[in-house]
């Protein structure tokens, strides 16, 4: 009798444009919620001035990735 062991499936799903008003934040919102309702463990990130995700998502914008990044490379620097 031999045991099989599934191994886990992981990726990376990366949704960019420069072009604002192309459906980014839509698309990943739909696509996040789609995985994580088939059982998915899913980690959305939005690097989007904006931040618009929270929003999206009916969540309070408390600060965004990209204030972040801007005060550790100034730090940095």
């Amino acid at each position: 009798m031999s045991c099989y062991r599934a191994e886990p499936m992981t990726g990376t799903i990366a949704i960019a444009n420069q072009k604002g008003g192309v459906g980014k934040t839509t698309m990943a919102a739909t696509l996040s919620h789609g995985l994580a309702l088939r059982g998915k463990r899913v980690l959305l990130v939005d690097c989007d001035p904006q931040g618009q995700i929270a929003t999206f998502l009916g969540m309070r914008q408390e600060s965004v990735l990209f204030d972040l990044l801007v005060a550790t490379a100034a730090c940095a620097g």
